[in-house]
């Protein structure tokens, strides 16, 4: 697969889905990877973005009721730095 450019691509991928039914420890040692591959796939900061709008679209509901769902919208678009601060 490595040797392959346009699979190459794919080994995150195929790791992340992995470790839904495998220990993260086999998936390593099967795929020779560290977390260092995943947090530098777009996938990985895709889905831990909007893990983090999720939990603000969450508390601001909490604090002010819920949101206008075109106000939750334009937070999902925010990038990870934009939801930290």
């Amino acid at each position: 697969m490595r040797e392959n450019e346009q699979l190459r691509d794919l080994e995150p991928l195929l790791s992340f889905f992995a470790s839904f039914v495998l220990e993260i420890p086999i998936v390593q040692q099967i795929m020779r990877w560290d977390m260092t591959v995943l947090r530098e796939s777009p996938w990985y900061n895709e889905i831990l973005k909007q893990g983090e709008a999720n939990l603000i679209i969450r508390q601001l509901s909490k604090r002010f009721g819920n949101l206008d769902p075109a106000i939750a919208s334009q937070i999902r678009q925010l990038s990870i730095s934009q939801l930290e601060t």
